[in-house]
């Protein structure tokens, strides 16, 4: 599916007239690089404990971020291994 060139230009306007405050612009970077480093480090079938280690963030961030990956499809579960459920890199 492609955008229409007036679908572009509109958001082109928008920008133009509106610019994205930088806390937002922030805020997405950092999203942007959690969900790379989860997304990374779930190359093979992992839980949360394990992921938050492994990225460094503690298990509450992880486990969000893991339902937001898992919500657009980035992130599959695998199984269920004793408590934890593992995920894995779609």
């Amino acid at each position: 599916m492609s955008i229409s060139e007036a679908t572009k230009r509109s958001l082109k306007l928008a920008k133009e007239r509106r610019p994205v405050p930088a806390a937002l612009q922030e805020h997405l970077k950092e999203t942007r690089r959690i969900h790379k480093s989860i997304l990374d480090a779930a190359a093979e079938p992992v839980n949360v404990p394990d992921l938050a280690e492994k990225t460094g963030m503690p298990s509450a961030v992880v486990f969000w971020h893991v339902n937001a990956l898992r919500k657009y499809d980035k992130l599959v579960d695998v199984k269920k291994s004793g408590d934890y459920w593992l995920y894995q890199r779609k």
